[in-house]
């Protein structure tokens, strides 16, 4: 459970602090780190590996990765291997992923297109078959090798339940509204019937990205709060949504997609909140 307050904007600042790793004139600490080590090499190939295991928690890379990797005034080695990651591309502008509004309020980032192209089971979760035995062979036995091969591909789902539930993949959210500026947001791990190996990497994956020193968490709840600032001074009185609004169009089955960094999301539960309000 999160409670966005200004004791957790200041937790949050301190960990990215932490995570950031520099001194006060903003070099990356990495380089001097390393200096007094022998074997270099091995240094750089464990950040690659630590780095790498980020890419598979971040949700807005190219903002995030930004903020994070980049050096005073140079792009540093951290910063290039996260815009060549795999995640990073999901969300580029040559992305064939989509936003879609289903109407009533649900919306969804579809990221299945960019993971079928990709055609490698299991990457949407930064992980292979090879790591997830049980769980491969059990899929396999339930749906057959080439039904559970397409199912392992495309991934688990990144969509709103208006009102109030976000499944975000590998976690659930419910969003408690406690008043009109105060609101609680609970989070837990999903957990399949009969997967020990799976659960225990949702698990793992749940705590580095949204626990409580979650990498995730802190730039989201800043996201959060910087949006409830911004209502606050009214001035201007509303929030623009209106990015990628002139290139909306319909798929097959008639909802309304665009690419995937539009607003459509934003858009369609804002519209089904006014129609309800105004039958009131």
């Amino acid at each position: 459970m999160h409670r966005l307050s200004n004791r957790r904007r200041f937790r949050i600042s301190a960990f990215n602090t932490f995570v950031i790793s520099q001194n006060s004139n903003g070099h990356d600490r990495s380089q001097t780190v390393s200096e007094g080590r022998a074997n270099r090499k091995s240094t750089w190939e464990k950040t690659k590996k630590f780095v790498r295991s980020l890419l598979c928690l971040f949700g807005e890379p190219q903002t995030v990765y930004t903020r994070i990797f980049q050096e005073s005034g140079t792009e540093s080695p951290l910063l290039a291997l996260a815009k060549n990651s795999a995640i990073g591309k999901l969300y580029g502008g040559a992305s064939t992923a989509v936003t879609r509004d289903y109407g009533n309020g649900h919306t969804e980032i579809d990221l299945r297109p960019e993971f079928r192209k990709r055609d490698v089971p299991m990457s949407w979760f930064g992980t292979t078959e090879a790591r997830l035995p049980d769980y491969t062979a059990r899929m396999k036995a339930a749906h057959g090798d080439q039904k559970a091969r397409e199912i392992m591909i495309d991934g688990t789902p990144h969509v709103m339940i208006f009102p109030n539930l976000f499944i975000a993949e590998i976690q659930m959210f419910v969003i408690q509204p406690l008043a009109v500026d105060d609101s609680v947001q609970h989070v837990t791990a999903l957990q399949f019937k009969g997967a020990p190996d799976m659960n225990r990497r949702l698990r793992q994956q749940t705590m580095g990205s949204v626990g409580p020193a979650g990498l995730l968490l802190a730039d989201d709840s800043e996201m959060y709060e910087r949006c409830h600032r911004g209502v606050l001074a009214r001035n201007p009185e509303w929030i623009f949504l209106g990015r990628g609004e002139k290139r909306e169009r319909q798929d097959e089955l008639g909802f309304k997609v665009g690419h995937v960094t539009d607003e459509i999301p934003s858009r369609g539960i804002w519209r089904h909140y006014r129609s309800l309000v105004e039958k009131v």
